[in-house]
């Protein structure tokens, strides 16, 4: 029995995650594609815009050429993309790829996320993103900076993007923080 077969027999549909970063994954949606197995490509991050300084640059980072080739395979192997940022579904589309955004949520099996956390005296106004979205924080900035000037107590958090922690730059150091780039374990610090 052929790989391409057994995969028939497996699944209607297959779901993978950045698959890009892993060659095997790669192996199998090219047996999916055989199989004619439909493909949800789901990108959590705009790997274009991927700073090299970002730690899972080595083995996303499209500078790489063999990262570069997978995933331009993975997008042209795929079915359907979903993408957590608008403005990174609207470049796919423009170069002709099906693409739907889909936003980030919530993982339950990480049980760092009830952690009760200790008081503090601000309310933190958080943003938690990749490189490549600073355009859409952009598009909030002053109504962010509005709520901020309207709650003295309200303090900025940004996490992941220089860039976006930049839009900012002209509130005062006590009324922002900026926490860079971690793996997924960490996000619910």
């Amino acid at each position: 029995v052929s790989r391409a077969a057994e995969f028939r027999q497996e699944a209607d549909i297959v779901i993978a995650f950045n698959p890009h970063g892993d060659a095997k994954l790669m192996e199998i949606l090219a047996a999916c594609t055989g199989a004619k197995i439909p493909i949800l490509l789901d990108l959590d991050n705009d790997f274009v815009h991927m700073p090299e300084t970002h730690p899972a640059y080595p083995q996303y980072g499209l500078g790489l050429a063999e990262n570069l080739r997978a995933y331009t395979a993975a997008l042209l192997l795929a079915s359907q993309i979903t993408v957590a940022s608008q403005i990174h579904a609207e470049q796919l589309a423009t170069e002709g790829y099906r693409v739907r955004y889909l936003p980030d949520g919530w993982v339950r099996h990480n049980s760092l996320w009830e952690k009760i956390m200790r008081r503090r005296h601000t309310i933190n106004l958080g943003w938690m993103g990749s490189p490549g979205q600073v355009e859409e924080v952009a598009l909030i900035r002053r109504m962010v900076l509005r709520v901020l000037r309207e709650f003295p107590h309200a303090q900025l958090v940004i996490g992941g993007d220089a860039q976006v922690y930049q839009l900012f730059d002209r509130l005062p150091e006590s009324r922002r923080m900026f926490l860079p780039p971690v793996q997924a374990e960490e996000y619910p610090y």
